[in-house]
């Protein structure tokens, strides 16, 4: 599609939009349905309260419906997939009410996207829209990978990228920047983001971040770990970052976690 064009289409339950307009940006408003946003080039970026939410392709972000957001687009390229799900369709396949999230996004999800867009008159809309909400609603209440280093270690295959992480593992609970974990694996900082792009599907940032996150939900797991020192035990610079970060991770506050409720 044209640069500057959109296509959309409306069928029962589900609206479409396929954008191609890098650089746009919408004030804060509200929808009443269930907003997914699939970047496919380019990045997004959705203001949501004080949280940021920062997406790019691999990746999808989950509104609720009437949240108040604001959008804006990278500059070069802004080719995405938006849909808009009635909450009614919403609730009939079963899908929750989740917290605003940024997640890893399964290729089956673009694909059923882009069918019901290109076969707006296709019979099966209703139960492909029942199983899509299926699994978005399942793919937003999945922990995001980008704190499982474990998980990130195995599937990284580059040396600079194994050296990144390893580093990362050995300095959790300290402050760390993104520069030093480039420095770490002997590259810059804009080659390490490509390659945790292109390997893990994720940016550095959202590993520190998520791999943080991940070491205080242990710790007030374990129980006898208060909310702050949780936070400051796991490298963050102070509570209100620390409260966001989980919140925004987890869809939950970390105080659920420290009352035995993980």
């Amino acid at each position: 599609m044209r640069k500057g064009r959109d296509v959309a289409v409306s069928q029962p339950g589900i609206y479409l939009v396929h954008q191609n307009l890098p650089g746009r940006r919408v004030e804060r408003y509200r929808r009443p349905e269930h907003l997914v946003f699939l970047p496919l080039q380019g990045e997004i970026e959705l203001a949501v309260g004080p949280d940021v939410f920062h997406c790019g392709p691999g990746r999808l972000a989950y509104l609720p419906p009437g949240v108040l957001h604001g959008l804006r687009c990278s500059a070069r390229q802004g080719e995405r997939l938006i849909a808009l799900i009635e909450s009614g369709a919403w609730e009939r396949a079963g899908g929750a009410s989740l917290a605003p999230l940024c997640a890893p996004a399964a290729p089956v999800i673009r694909e059923a996207l882009f069918y019901l867009l290109l076969h707006p008159e296709t019979r099966a809309g209703e139960s492909l829209l029942q199983a899509l909400v299926g699994i978005l609603a399942e793919t937003c209440r999945r922990p995001d990978p980008s704190g499982d280093l474990d998980h990130l270690e195995g599937a990284a295959k580059d040396p600079r990228l194994r050296a990144a992480l390893a580093h990362l593992r050995l300095s959790l609970g300290r402050p760390l920047s993104v520069p030093e974990l480039a420095e770490a694996a002997g590259a810059s900082v804009r080659t390490l983001s490509r390659l945790f792009a292109a390997e893990l599907g994720v940016s550095p940032k959202a590993v520190l971040v998520g791999s943080r996150v991940e070491l205080a939900r242990e710790l007030l797991a374990r129980g006898g770990t208060s909310v702050t020192e949780a936070a400051f035990a796991a490298g963050f610079g102070s509570l209100s970052q620390f409260v966001a970060a989980f919140r925004k991770a987890t869809g939950r506050l970390p105080s659920e976690f420290a009352r035995g409720r993980p």
